[in-house]
């Protein structure tokens, strides 16, 4: 692209002329040109400097545009006359051609052609009128004027833009001319889209005055800058006379930064992973860093930097840092913090981060009470989010126990969110209380279960069982029961021998067949062939714990006739077979009656006393409490 436009402010005249290598047609009468040829723009303007001597004083300065190559065109309408009363004037040089100079005393002829055309090429010649009739002169010397098309582009000026604030785009038409002012035309491309017109912006076209014949063609566009406009094309379009048009796109780089945009799964189980992805839509892109609240903050950033390489890879590749942790801990949450810096601006956005898990159900209280007392039993859950946890009870127990729970531990959402715990309570337990209680706890798709055996001690009043009048000869079978848990120690006396019986019944072993049976709960004696000796008070003690409960009961013998104790010796080993036999069913029978009543565990047998024991291996469980979410 080349434009010349020449621009004459002053000409050497007289004797200065002269130093130029000036074509004289005659003697005084010569005329100079800058170049042999002039190239200019089409749409622009073109100077053709010129100066001459003559001889007489000049009045009026004409120019022609030969069409041909004759030698003299001066007889041809001229393309312009200093002499503003003459209209013959080719009609497509009218106020396009003008003098630099109007003072013909200087001698100076420089033309300016404006709004030029490519039918504007050509050859143009001077001629110089005095002031006196007659005084004329043509210089044959001609000047060459050679049109291209116009390459030279607006100049477009575009300050920094920031979303958000008013900016002026400014666009310089080409050229510097004096002519008729261009018109300038600002049109707006977004990416894949057509040209179009700015809608609700404001423009302004100033002309700036540089010298007379030299003018500058400015536009401005003014808007408020918007990510909208990031990446889009702008275009200045400049047309002149002629239709005659150039254009400047360029494209628009908007700074802006969106907040930053936190993806990635906040709530992990304990033993995933954690994978948090920042992202921030920003020009230039913005420096994105991981932190985590308190202690673990030194830690996180570390991890990021390992995890996310270099800030500036993140920020410029993706736009984005990746933040991630193997085989989560709950030590690993809490809140973490993104921040974007963009610029002289800093934003954040925060996170926090929930790792899920849940231990195994803890239960506390006291297992063992008494009866009459409260049984409080608490299961605690530590789990994230908190557990449903329920109690249930074994079997038949469990719809009363349910009804129990719900009245002590509230409303089960309150149980579960402020102590990640359920209470179980009764008050004034019974031995129906005692069982296997089972708390379950409930944690997203997972069940865990804790179990816990409940004892109620009691001791009922001892209970004395058989004959207490035999006849001489007979035997003598006495049973002492007591109902307790745990179970307690019994012994006999006889009033007036502090002595177990047992140490009686071994003392007199060889003379009489003394039996003895000790179940737990119980103990039994017998005597057999009961003679008066053992008529009186039998006592039975019952220590329980620290305490001692007593019965007692007076046996009476009477005696029999001779005949009676003959015939009745001879049926005693039936007799005493019966005794042993009724006093075996007895126990056994008493035995299962416990059983059935209550249940009792990890008692054994000793000499002295047997626990009852009642186990249930039904695999049907109750539920007794439930606390919903």
């Amino acid at each position: 692209m080349f434009v010349f436009i020449w621009l004459i402010v002053s000409l050497p005249t007289g004797n200065g002329a002269l130093q130029w290598k000036i074509p004289c047609q005659q003697e005084g009468y010569c005329v100079s040109f800058n170049e042999d040829e002039i190239r200019a723009e089409a749409g622009l303007c073109a100077v053709i400097p010129c100066s001459f001597t003559s001889f007489f004083v000049p009045e009026h300065i004409i120019w022609y545009k030969c069409e041909k190559l004759e030698d003299n065109c001066a007889k041809s309408v001229p393309v312009f006359h200093s002499d503003k009363n003459e209209e013959n004037i080719q009609p497509g040089f009218k106020g396009r051609v003008s003098l630099l100079h109007l003072n013909m005393t200087e001698k100076n002829c420089s033309m300016v052609i404006n709004d030029l055309q490519k039918s504007d090429s050509g050859s143009y010649q001077l001629r110089v009128v005095g002031k006196e009739t007659g005084e004329a002169f043509a210089y044959l010397a001609k000047t060459k004027l050679s049109l291209v098309d116009l390459n030279q582009k607006p100049s477009v000026m575009i300050p920094p833009l920031t979303e958000g604030q008013q900016a002026s785009l400014t666009c310089t038409a080409p050229g510097l001319c004096s002519g008729s002012p261009p018109k300038i035309t600002w049109m707006w491309r977004g990416e894949g889209e057509n040209d179009s017109y700015i809608i609700g912006n404001i423009t302004a076209l100033k002309t700036e005055n540089l010298t007379a014949f030299t003018k500058r063609h400015v536009s401005t566009l003014t808007f408020n800058a918007s990510t909208d406009h990031h990446n889009t094309s702008i275009t200045c379009k400049v047309s002149f006379t002629g239709d005659i048009n150039i254009n400047e796109t360029v494209t628009l780089n908007v700074t802006y930064a969106r907040k930053p945009q936190i993806s990635g799964r906040t709530t992990v189980m304990e033993g995933d992973n954690l994978n948090l992805t920042c992202s921030v839509d920003s020009v230039p892109p913005s420096v994105i860093t991981w932190t985590k609240s308190r202690k673990q903050a030194e830690q996180q950033s570390y991890n990021v930097s390992k995890n996310c390489g270099s800030s500036k890879i993140c920020q410029r590749q993706k736009r984005s840092c990746l933040f991630s942790v193997t085989n989560v801990t709950t030590e690993d949450a809490g809140l973490y913090i993104c921040t974007a810096k963009h610029l002289n601006n800093t934003q954040r956005e925060t996170i926090t981060v929930t790792v899920t898990y849940a231990r195994k159900p803890q239960i506390s209280g006291r297992t063992t009470v008494m009866e009459g007392d409260n049984l409080n039993l608490t299961c605690s859950v530590d789990s994230v989010p908190p557990s449903v946890i329920t109690w249930t009870k074994s079997r038949k127990q469990a719809e009363q126990q349910s009804h129990n729970v719900s009245k002590n531990c509230g409303s089960s959402k309150i149980c579960q969110r402020q102590k990640r715990s359920c209470l179980f309570s009764v008050t004034n337990v019974t031995t129906e209380d005692a069982g296997l209680y089972i708390c379950t706890s409930k944690h997203l798709n997972n069940t865990q279960r804790e179990k816990i055996t409940v004892t109620v001690t009691y001791a009922r009043k001892p209970q004395i069982s058989g004959r207490t009048t035999v006849m001489e000869g007979d035997n003598l079978n006495l049973t002492c029961s007591v109902d307790s848990v745990p179970p307690s120690v019994i012994k006999w006396t006889k009033s007036g021998i502090e002595i177990k019986w047992q140490d009686n019944i071994l003392s007199k072993a060889e003379s009489r067949k003394v039996y003895l049976l000790e179940k737990s709960g119980c103990v039994s004696f017998s005597f057999m062939n009961v003679t008066s000796e053992e008529a009186g008070r039998y006592i039975c003690t019952a220590t329980y714990q620290n305490e001692s409960m007593t019965e007692e009961v007076h046996v009476k013998v009477t005696s029999y006739h001779e005949k009676h104790c003959v015939s009745g010796f001879g049926a005693l080993p039936w007799v005493i077979a019966g005794v042993s036999l009724s006093v075996h069913v007895f126990c056994m029978i008493y035995i299962w009656h416990l059983w059935n009543t209550r249940k009792k565990t990890n008692l054994t047998e000793d000499q002295t006393y047997l626990s009852l024991q009642k186990r249930d291996t039904s695999a049907e469980y109750d539920v007794i409490v439930q606390r919903p979410q």
